[in-house]
């Protein structure tokens, strides 16, 4: 998905409790996450700027050449990182978990530049050492209330975990045909960067948590990294010219439009055949690479943000791993999963992080 697109998970949620006991009739149920999403989406996206956690801002440095076509994931990757500045938030630290703000230092693939990656690190006070770490991956527009409180929970059961919020030229202003295949490189190189200054710290097994667009990041990032050995993938699709065409996505439908006239196609049909040429990495693509590892999707079935049609392609093409559905759209089947399956995520996490 391209960063030009709005995710309707921004960077203010809602917090909400729901009593399961009086949600017995499915009417009911379907009714009320309707009513819930349906605030998220209108009345969050108001509150984002004023309330939210927005990207910091990183100095804009120039990009290369826009028509290069990249051929692996592996491109240009550097696995030197180095530690930029460590700040500990003890405000915010507790009895077995503390808080850190970390800048650390790598290589961009694509311009070759040194970029900085921003992120959260939550430590278990007291070393778990039979336990591995977790990395999580916000949606587009960066960490989120649900990212930070399943990080603290993460935390409190021994598992140390990343938040990614941001590296720098997250943001490609290009509407070329190879910004998406420029984009992935970048989120598929910060999160491996970010797995190597955790292996410094802590070698051992690492999973992966991934919403919206970084479902789809991490996705790409379990096909070829050994290190990641389990992932749960809330929202995430492919093939992602399919969903380019079809999302619903206000930015997305401008995208196209202005793609269309640009290259005077007149049909979704001929979009979609470009994006398909023009795209090298597709979750689809990669999949059967990730088909070993375990893996958890999280599907809803009446999403028109990553249309439903593709996350259960990207189900099969993983070759049918755990799955738990529900009838809902984008944003309720993110604040479903936090509310009701948060605990068991964790969970899962920790059965498969024993090292």
């Amino acid at each position: 998905m391209s960063t030009h697109q709005r995710d309707p998970l921004f960077c203010m949620t809602l917090s909400f409790r729901v009593d399961k006991n009086k949600m017995k009739s499915p009417m009911k149920r379907t009714f009320t996450w309707s009513i819930i999403s349906t605030i998220g989406l209108i009345v969050l996206p108001n509150l984002a700027l004023a309330l939210g956690k927005s990207k910091p801002v990183h100095e804009i440095k120039p990009e290369p050449n826009l028509t290069h076509h990249y051929s692996s994931l592996e491109e240009n990757y550097d696995a030197r990182v180095e530690l930029i500045s460590e700040t500990h938030n003890h405000s915010q630290c507790s009895s077995s978990c503390r808080l850190s703000q970390i800048k650390i230092k790598g290589i961009d693939p694509v311009n070759l530049q040194e970029r900085i990656i921003d992120l959260q690190i939550f430590s278990p006070v007291h070393e778990q050492t039979k336990l591995g770490s977790v990395i999580v991956v916000p949606p587009i527009y960066g960490d989120t209330v649900f990212d930070t409180w399943n990080a603290r929970r993460f935390c409190h059961a021994g598992l140390q975990t990343a938040v990614i919020q941001n590296w720098e030229f997250y943001s490609d202003p290009g509407i070329d045909w190879e910004v998406h295949d420029r984009g992935a490189l970048r989120a598929v190189t910060a999160i491996r960067h970010v797995l190597e200054y955790l292996f410094a710290k802590k070698p051992g097994p690492v999973g992966i948590l991934g919403t919206s667009l970084g479902a789809m990041s991490s996705s790409l990032a379990l096909s070829i990294e050994p290190r990641l050995t389990a992932g749960v993938l809330i929202v995430g699709g492919g093939p992602l010219h399919e969903i380019l065409t079809k999302s619903s996505i206000k930015d997305s439908r401008a995208l196209k439009t202005q793609r269309m006239k640009q290259d005077s196609f007149t049909s979704d049909e001929q979009y979609e055949q470009k994006l398909s040429e023009s795209i090298q990495f597709d979750t689809l693509k990669y999949a059967d690479q990730a088909a070993t590892k375990n893996l958890w999707m999280f599907i809803a079935t009446a999403d028109t943000t990553v249309p439903h049609s593709t996350q259960w392609q990207l189900w099969q093409a993983w070759k049918k791993p755990k799955v738990t559905q529900k009838h809902l759209d984008h944003m309720g089947m993110i604040i479903y999963s936090f509310a009701f399956w948060s605990h068991s995520i964790r969970n899962y996490f920790i059965e498969q992080l024993i090292r």
